[in-house]
Parts: structure tokens; C-alpha cells; sequence
């Protein structure tokens, strides 16, 4: 990739905003979250992992 990134994903911008709560105010628990994308509690901590490790990636940037 020459270019960095400079935004987080669509995907993973919803998804941490559901998580943690920054637009309704309510977080979403790791059951909650996979009862919504129809997987498991798991599928959703590597998700998170994953989408915090690229936030984090680009506000170093």
C-alpha cells in the first residue's frame, strides 16, 4: 500500500461505534453485537482486535 490510510473503514467505523457507544450513548455487549451480525461472542472480540489495531494504525500515522 503506498498510500496510508487515513480513515477507518465503513465497517469497522459501525462497528466501534456500536460497540463503545459514540452515537447512542449505549454501548453493546460482545452477546449483543453477535446476536446482531448473526456469529459469535468470539467472531466479535477479533473483530474488535482487528478494528482497534487499525484505528490505532492511523492515528499514529
Amino acid at each position: 500500500m503506498s498510500e496510508r490510510r487515513r480513515h477507518l473503514s465503513a465497517e469497522a467505523s459501525a462497528f466501534l461505534a456500536a460497540r463503545f457507544g459514540t452515537v447512542t450513548g449505549v454501548p453493546l455487549t460482545l452477546e449483543e453485537l453477535a446476536n446482531i451480525m448473526g456469529t459469535t461472542r468470539e467472531h466479535v472480540r477479533v473483530l474488535e482486535r482487528r478494528f482497534l489495531r487499525e484505528a490505532q494504525e492511523i492515528a499514529a500515522s
